[in-house]
């Protein structure tokens, strides 16, 4: 009897060993997610540690310094507990990334891997993880490898960030446009559209056509190599007689655009990242692009930090 009990005994104590042994041994574990942005773009979040505080769990309030564990470059991100984060990239679309929180380190793996469409990426994490802490994970919920991904997925296909400028498609707001137009040579640009807008301005006075806005549109037309047609609009909500000088310009008010916002001495570049937002979405214009401005054409040189927003005419 006595004998029974001590085998029972050993054997519940090596069933506690083996299960205390398999619960510290690591498992891998890999997540995945798919994001709206290309290789190129998703390898360059990856490979800059200061990225990382807009997306990875718990460094949000990170700051950077060095450190000499961090490997080359010697950049770290550390929150407000004095837990560290460093990556060292095996190659541009591979980071071993490493959390440190005293003398606990954790080292994953984070890679961008091309799709064959060539606007999406898929991003794989990687973990080695005790089979205690995926257990408690299961059960508290708190998966930070598919929270990172989220939050990543979410950061690379914010217009802002991936684009540099605020994007987005909205219905359109002004479906009735009180135009004039004019061609002229590219030097006179200022002049010609002052011009215009001073010829609306009089119009509108004389024929008080309803719901007259604030801010006005531009759009350009090139005829030949040195001279441009101009127009400038200013939308009403009711239209009045035309004259020889005036036309409306009619918007279906069931359409959409594609709106970007920033500064006038930038707008060049707001043309060409626009342009490719409507690439990567697949998006064809249906009409010419619209400059809006709340300050009048004149003053606008003087003023290269003034807004202003592009709206695209899609489908």
């Amino acid at each position: 009897m006595k004998k029974k009990r001590i085998i029972r005994l050993a054997v519940v104590l090596a069933c506690i060993a083996g299960l205390l042994v398999a619960g510290s041994m690591a498992t891998t574990v890999e997540k995945t997610i798919r994001v709206n942005a290309d290789y190129y773009d998703v390898s360059l979040q990856l490979n800059n540690i200061k990225n990382y505080r807009a997306w990875y769990p718990g460094f949000t309030d990170g700051t950077t310094g060095t450190a000499a564990s961090a490997g080359a470059g010697g950049t770290v991100l550390t929150d407000a507990n004095n837990r560290q984060l460093s990556i060292h990239a095996l190659n541009p679309s591979l980071v071993m990334v490493t959390e440190t929180d005293g003398e606990t380190v954790s080292v994953q793996s984070i890679s961008a891997i091309p799709m064959p469409n060539e606007k999406q990426t898929e991003v794989l994490w990687s973990v080695k993880m005790p089979w205690y802490k995926r257990i408690s994970n299961f059960f508290t919920g708190r998966d930070n490898i598919e929270q990172g991904l989220i939050n990543l997925k979410s950061t690379m296909e914010d217009p802002a960030l991936r684009y540099g400028f605020r994007i987005e498609l909205t219905p359109v707001r002004d479906s009735i446009i009180l135009t004039s137009t004019r061609a002229s040579a590219d030097s006179n640009r200022t002049q010609t559209l002052q011009s215009l807008y001073d010829t609306l301005v009089a119009y509108i006075a004389r024929n008080k056509p309803g719901g007259a806005k604030n801010y006005y549109y531009v759009t350009s037309n090139v005829v030949t190599p040195k001279k441009t047609e101009f127009a400038v609009g200013i939308p009403v909500t009711v239209a009045s007689q035309p004259d020889t000088s005036i036309s409306y310009l009619h918007l279906p008010s069931t359409g959409r655009v594609l709106t970007g916002k920033g500064k006038v001495g930038a707008l060049r570049e707001l043309y060409a990242a626009m342009n490719r937002y409507a690439n990567d979405q697949g998006l064809q214009k249906v009409a010419q692009e619209l400059e809006k401005y709340n300050m009048e054409p004149a003053r606008l040189p003087d003023h290269p930090e003034e807004e202003v927003e592009l709206v695209f005419p899609v489908y």
